[in-house]
């Protein structure tokens, strides 16, 4: 298989060199980067046929992709928002930023994008469960502050033991909608 796509690559390069503006074989050949993990590649055929057409929403979610692969972070949300302006119900793109923002730790950010999808999407299993297991960090971080400020001798009261509280009822119903799907 391995050999089909390098071949497949090399065509693909030679019929740019015919046509160096032909966005098609372009996004084909940055497809076959991508199986071939390529994702550097990706990104400089997908930034050149953003150059070709800044409106074209498939390279900007490729692009968004292989800056995610390449562990640019920050480039990949920066790419993925971008994309989402031009696609605001594409939930594969809300999905993917919402992970990332996960990973990063801004669970709030995250918690919103993942019910964004499911807005789109009631029964997406993974939203549901990323909303559900966010809650759950939410409280965890919450609670590890808790016990900090009562090791350090400050009062921890009512109010901050609901909240906690609040961050897990809040994972219930998400964890519910995920759990129904299995």
């Amino acid at each position: 298989r391995l050999d089909s796509l390098q071949s497949a690559r090399t065509t693909y390069k030679k019929f740019l060199e015919i046509e160096p503006g032909n966005v098609e074989t372009i996004h084909a050949l940055a497809n076959l980067n991508f199986q071939l993990k390529n994702y550097q590649e990706v990104v400089e055929l997908e930034t050149k046929v953003l150059e070709l057409n800044s409106q074209d929403s498939d390279a900007v979610a490729n692009l968004a992709l292989a800056y995610d692969f390449l562990g640019e972070k920050e480039k990949a949300m920066t790419t993925y928002e971008q994309a989402i302006q031009d696609s605001p119900d594409d939930k594969d793109l809300v999905f993917n930023l919402a992970r990332l923002h996960y990973v990063n730790g801004d669970y709030d950010k995250a918690v919103a994008l993942f019910q964004k999808v499911i807005a789109i999407d009631p029964e997406d299993f993974d939203s549901n469960l990323n909303v559900g297991n966010a809650y759950l960090q939410m409280a965890d971080e919450y609670r590890k502050s808790l016990v900090k400020r009562e090791e350090a001798n400050e009062k921890v009261g009512q109010e901050d033991l609901d909240k906690l509280i609040e961050y897990y009822r809040q994972s219930i119903p998400y964890m519910e909608k995920a759990s129904e799907k299995k």
